[in-house]
């Protein structure tokens, strides 16, 4: 039986979305008469393809994304239950700061061309994007320091939010996608300590079944600040920073961003 509704959630970076997902993975069971999802783990080289793609903009890679998205949705013994819920923060490419990358930009072109092989593929379904968002400041921070605890960036924090100013003003960004796709968008600020719960209302899931939702700590929060430090001194003095920045990682506790 093919969904009678597919809700894309592919974005953004930082915005309770790793938390999200364990509440979806946690609670299929219960889930399952409302939806079907598909996490992360499941489409990495989707996934890999949307990230090369928001590096590259090329046609080549393009292609390929289209062609590991036409994937999951060919798979119809998996699209049981009325909805199909796909989330994965990387559908809209690489966390902005990466590089050069100024920004979510990709994800005008990805979310057309999830679209249109979804309405290909499962043609009767209703279609829906949700995009989870944050405010700039606290947004610009936590991509920061995501990246200065994941990556070698080596810039303050100052820099960093000048750069890269434009990837947190996601209105306008928002606007172009929803020429494309009809979108639904809720600020991280709006919806703890429930960020599911937008989604999972999208999805048909009544108030009386997320109630009753096995949750999970939140995830992937900010290291302390003292942590913070370190690390941003490991990719500083350190050629080899590696197992440094392990051991500062393994031996703080995670504190609310």
């Amino acid at each position: 039986m093919q969904p009678k509704k597919i809700v894309i959630h592919p974005g953004f970076h930082k915005t309770g979305t790793t938390t999200l997902q364990a509440v979806l993975r946690q609670n299929r069971a219960l889930l399952r008469p409302y939806l079907k999802s598909i996490l992360p783990g499941e489409i990495k080289s989707l996934l890999q393809a949307a990230r090369g793609y928001s590096m590259w903009r090329d046609p080549f890679t393009r292609e390929k994304f289209r062609s590991r998205f036409r994937a999951p949705l060919a798979k119809q013994d998996q699209l049981r239950g009325p909805c199909l819920c796909i989330s994965t923060e990387n559908l809209s490419g690489h966390l902005s700061g990466r590089g050069s990358l100024g920004d979510f930009s990709a994800a005008i072109a990805l979310t057309k061309d999830m679209a249109r092989i979804t309405t290909q593929t499962v043609c009767s379904a209703e279609i829906q994007f949700y995009f989870s968002t944050r405010a700039a400041k606290p947004w610009l921070d936590s991509a920061y320091w995501e990246h200065v605890k994941s990556s070698s960036m080596t810039m303050d924090l100052d820099t960093f939010n000048t750069r890269f100013s434009r990837a947190g003003d996601f209105d306008p960004l928002l606007a172009k996608i929803a020429t494309n796709v009809p979108i639904a968008v809720n600020r991280l600020e709006e919806v703890s300590p429930a960020p599911w719960s937008p989604l999972l209302t999208l999805c048909g899931v009544h108030d009386e079944v997320q109630d009753n939702l096995a949750q999970t700590a939140p995830k992937n929060l900010r290291l302390p600040q003292q942590a913070l430090d370190a690390l941003l001194t490991a990719n500083r003095e350190l050629a080899d920073r590696r197992t440094t920045k392990q051991a500062i990682i393994a031996t703080h506790a995670e504190a609310p961003s």
